[in-house]
């Protein structure tokens, strides 16, 4: 009887769930588990090279892309529905493409190491890095590449800046390819970033009119771009609350606490990429270090 029941269910299942299933859940998983088997050969191998004080900040750096291709395997295979969306065809290939461009430029011809630069390089993709995980880590299931609208997260790194997963992307993406890139890098660090400022804009309208109450009030409290410790920030009760959203069917207790929205991220370059406010993507985490840029081309 229960079999009889399954099988009824599964009839029922149109062609949008499997589509959805298939390619919005099952393939990106997929695909960034290449990266994450990637990322853990990079980290054991930098636990047996451990010999000077840069072995060990690259290391951090490979143990935090780590961290942001697991969280992205995970995040998409149990993403919540979405309430809102941009799918306008050059709003997807922007998406993709500036996604994939941060990747693209490590492996881009031209450049010369710049030894000057190699350990400020290296720190300024650190700091990227980690404000990319901790802005995933609130993000959590509502994430996506394209602009697409899940829960409105406006706690943690999203208090500070609406679109945290975005700028680490940015500067995770800079500051791997400062010590070694060329012009060709260049202009693909360039098209990202503005693929990514695009994405921030729509992101942003697909969420004001998926949370017509809430994120307008949040947009004008909090910067767009940049943290700004001199901006009055909300009350404790009201810092990634947004309990007059109904929380989901089954969810346990707090669910409402930590609303979320697809942001970005792709946020993407072998790391992060971030989508909207709400769906930040992966972006240039797949080669994270700018001493290690050697080891870590692929």
């Amino acid at each position: 009887m229960i079999s009889a029941g399954v099988e009824s269910e599964v009839r029922r299942r149109d062609w949008a769930y499997w589509r959805d299933l298939a390619f919005s859940r099952v393939l990106p998983a997929l695909f960034f588990s290449l990266f994450l088997a990637r990322q853990l050969l990079f980290v054991w191998d930098g636990l047996h090279s451990l010999r000077q004080p840069n072995d060990y900040l690259f290391l951090i750096q490979q143990s935090l892309a780590l961290a942001y291709f697991t969280m992205l395997v995970v995040l998409y295979s149990v993403r919540l529905p979405k309430r809102g969306t941009d799918q306008r065809l050059g709003v997807v290939i922007i998406a993709f493409t500036g996604t994939f461009s941060a990747i693209a430029a490590s492996f881009l011809p031209g450049g010369e190491r710049r030894d000057a630069l190699v350990l400020p390089a290296d720190i300024l993709a650190t700091i990227g890095l980690a404000y990319s995980v901790w802005g995933l880590a609130y993000l959590r299931r509502s994430f996506s590449i394209i602009p697409e609208a899940r829960r409105l997260v406006t706690g943690g790194p999203y208090s500070l800046s609406r679109h945290p997963v975005y700028l680490g992307e940015i500067v995770t993406a800079i500051g791997i390819n400062l010590a070694t890139g060329g012009w060709p890098t260049a202009l693909a660090i360039a098209y990202f970033v503005v693929c990514e400022l695009l994405r921030m804009r729509w992101e942003e309208g697909v969420l004001a009119r998926a949370f017509p109450d809430d994120y307008p009030p949040y947009a004008r409290r909090v910067p767009r771009y940049f943290p700004n410790p001199l901006r009055a920030r909300a009350p404790r009760w009201d810092r990634g609350d947004v309990s007059r959203q109904a929380p989901d069917k089954g969810a346990g207790p707090g669910a409402e606490a930590k609303a979320g929205v697809d942001l970005g991220g792709a946020h993407t370059t072998g790391v992060p990429a971030q989508s909207a406010g709400g769906s930040d993507g992966p972006g240039p985490l797949t080669q994270a270090s700018a001493s290690g840029a050697d080891e870590t081309a692929t």
